[in-house]
């Protein structure tokens, strides 16, 4: 009986071994994790994939249309430098020695010098019709006192 004995210990044991293990994971089954848990997991990580590969809204969109605008900006930068670059060369050349300004520089000296002669010869002509306007009254006085003139 010693034989028979020590298979049903041993068949015992692995029973209860097996029904604490059978226990351990109808607790596990039942944890959120297992029941349902993973589902509601891969359904919260696909939409959060759908929001960032969205075409509209996405993340992803989104970073492509900043670094389209960025391209947009910077080709603006570009294109302001090389008018600015246009505008210095223009500048200089307006500046030049030969230049529009310089030039401009000299016809305005040059009417300066015209006009002081027009003026001097302007008050010439006022105090040469003056003295003649003073003549005449004068020799109008003179014969209307001497009574060359009749009344």
């Amino acid at each position: 009986m010693a034989k028979s004995s020590g298979p049903k210990k041993t068949t015992e044991v692995d029973q209860a071994y097996l029904v604490e293990l059978l226990k351990k994971l109808d607790v596990k089954l039942q944890a959120k994790a297992l029941n349902g848990g993973f589902d509601s997991l891969v359904e919260k990580i696909n939409s959060i994939d759908e929001s960032l590969r969205d075409p509209d809204v996405g993340v992803f969109s989104r970073i492509k249309n900043n670094d389209n605008k960025i391209e947009n900006v910077v080709s603006s930068i570009k294109e302001s430098e090389d008018k600015i670059v246009e505008i210095n060369a223009w500048k200089k050349e307006l500046y030049a020695k030969d230049g529009f300004f310089e030039n401009n520089k000299l016809d305005h000296e040059f009417v300066k010098k015209l006009r002081a002669v027009v003026d001097k010869l302007m008050w010439a002509i006022l105090l040469g019709l003056a003295g003649l306007i003073v003549q005449f009254a004068k020799s109008i006085y003179d014969a209307y006192v001497t009574g060359k003139i009749s009344h």
